[in-house]
């Protein structure tokens, strides 16, 4: 594999483990997930993955066609969990798999991998998942909102760590039906 994509996978899973302690059973749900990916992106009753690629259309714009067939597999994995799976999971797992994803179209067909390339396919991911996933850009900016002011309280003292920790472990909002899930 291509070492930035080494390095990505790496640098996402030690992520992941620096989250564990503030989020029980991440590496777990995080694994489970991955593992549940690259089935389907070897089942060829799931993925049409390998026709994607051989349509030089589709290899001609490799951010789309990347971030759009590994928001399926998540959005499969996602909807087979009956929607138990952390939203966060779901992004790092789906960072593991477009690197996977990228290693195909690189040996595969000799795409260049540039860190633009990368940075561009991974901003597209996370724009469709959250699209799927149903979270707006105007629930998003609540959130940022909600976390600023968390963080003012926290500086303030009004706020603690372990009310923040608490706060982290609680179930989610639940979000509205999801757009332009297919």
């Amino acid at each position: 594999m291509n070492p930035l994509l080494e390095n990505i996978q790496k640098n996402t899973a030690a992520k992941v483990n620096e989250l564990q302690n503030d989020l029980p059973d991440l590496v777990n749900e995080f694994n489970r997930v991955v593992v549940a990916g690259q089935k389907l992106m070897t089942d060829k009753n799931v993925n049409s993955h390998l026709e994607m690629v051989k349509d030089a259309k589709n290899r001609n714009d490799p951010v789309n066609m990347i971030a759009k067939d590994v928001s399926r597999l998540m959005w499969i994995v996602y909807m087979k969990s009956n929607k138990t799976i952390r939203h966060p999971v779901l992004v790092f797992a789906g960072t593991i798999l477009m690197c996977e994803e990228f290693d195909i179209m690189e040996r595969g067909y000799g795409l260049q991998i540039t860190n633009d390339l990368v940075a561009r396919t991974l901003e597209k991911l996370a724009e469709v998942m959250m699209t799927l996933l149903g979270i707006t850009p105007e629930i998003l900016a609540k959130k940022i909102q909600e976390g600023k002011q968390e963080i003012d309280d926290y500086k303030s003292g009004k706020l603690k760590p372990e009310d923040i920790k608490s706060r982290m472990q609680q179930q989610e909002e639940p979000l509205p039906p999801p757009t332009g899930a297919q």
